[in-house]
């Protein structure tokens, strides 16, 4: 290698592993050798960033309802939360829409009962398809569908939440009846918070239950 003037050039590839999962890999290169304490650190850099994308998925799984992948109340309220900042620093419009969704509860029981990992694509689909695949979608206490949707002016909103109450309704049966009552709030020029919007959010759903 000395006469040709080709210099050694060493490479190291460190698996990220956890309980037998390959996660990825740790790659490193430069020239000369590694010697076996680089290689020790590395390793040890791998087990520590393995064990923190595995902390990380697992936050992210817990934030998402299994069954439908919709955010749970907290992930939910944090995106709403951000919604809200940028209305108010922006000036970029948006919507929080609302479906009680009686009889949903039962029906993702049984979906639950299918195993770990089964989803109820049907109801996912319908959702997105009312709302839009952009719409941050939520679950709350296992019934209420929400859903910010971005950019959305009052009258979008108005439409969107009319195709949610008909794409929920078509998923009910005989067997599995789901009865829908929707709404939807646009922030105002008075600031607001996520708890506000929930809470005007909650008034209407009721005023359109007692019609």
């Amino acid at each position: 290698a000395a006469s040709s003037g080709l210099r050694e050039h060493g490479i190291l590839v460190v698996p990220l592993l956890i309980d037998g999962r390959v996660l990825g890999a740790i790659y490193a290169d430069r020239p000369g050798e590694f010697g076996a304490h680089e290689q020790e650190l590395l390793e040890l850099y791998a087990r520590h960033a393995a064990v923190s994308i595995e902390i990380h998925r697992e936050i992210q799984a817990l934030e998402r309802d299994p069954r439908t992948g919709f955010l749970l109340e907290e992930g939910f309220l944090l995106r709403l939360r951000r919604a809200l900042e940028l209305h108010a620093t922006r000036g970029r419009p948006f919507a929080l829409v609302g479906a009680a969704a009686f009889g949903l509860e039962r029906r993702l029981e049984e979906v639950r009962a299918l195993g770990r990992g089964a989803k109820d694509e049907a109801l996912v689909r319908a959702v997105a398809d009312a709302l839009g695949d952009d719409a941050t979608v939520g679950l709350l206490q296992g019934a209420w569908i929400v859903a910010v949707l971005n950019g959305a002016t009052r009258e979008v909103a108005g439409e969107r939440v009319a195709s949610l109450k008909d794409a929920l309704s078509l998923l009910s049966s005989s067997e599995a009846p789901i009865e829908v009552e929707t709404a939807f709030v646009v922030p105002g020029r008075e600031p607001a918070d996520e708890y506000q919007l929930f809470e005007a959010l909650r008034e209407r759903m009721k005023s359109a239950a007692e019609r």
